[in-house]
């Protein structure tokens, strides 16, 4: 029942944010991963492969990784990247390339535990965008 509840609160919040929020940069994706046991390594290196992807097809986006320390997800890790835009999304070339990179460099060391598309609203923010940035960057130094 949560994890229902959960779906419709983001995708609810995905379709309020996408007619308010179109063109201004506050997009941030971010997916948790769920390490295969003894698989840390070759995660890595099929991570960086993967993030060479990216890079090798024009991609200019920024990814941080974490691998978290504590809590009940220790050992997991999670990829996000900040500030697009939803045409980011759609307009992203080789989408079904990627799948197969994913699938080839990533997957085989872990598996998908959550993935999310979050919004900043300007309208009901007590921060910028350009505020929040900085206390990312802040936070991730």
């Amino acid at each position: 029942m949560f994890k229902k509840t959960f779906f419709l609160t983001i995708l609810f919040q995905m379709l309020m944010a996408a007619s308010i929020f179109a063109q201004q940069p506050g997009l941030a994706r971010s997916t948790v991963l769920v390490l295969e046991d003894g698989m840390q390594k070759q995660f890595e290196e099929g991570y960086k492969r993967h993030l060479q992807w990216h890079i090798d097809n024009g991609e200019t986006w920024y990814w941080y990784g974490w691998f978290i320390a504590s809590g009940t997800r220790r050992g997991y890790f999670t990829g996000v990247t900040f500030g697009h835009q939803w045409t980011d999304l759609i307009s992203l070339s080789t989408r079904r390339a990627m799948r197969k990179i994913i699938l080839l460099n990533v997957l085989p060391y872990a598996k998908v535990d959550t993935t999310l598309l979050c919004s900043h609203l300007t309208k009901v923010s007590l921060q910028t965008a350009s505020s929040r940035s900085a206390n990312c960057r802040k936070s991730i130094i």
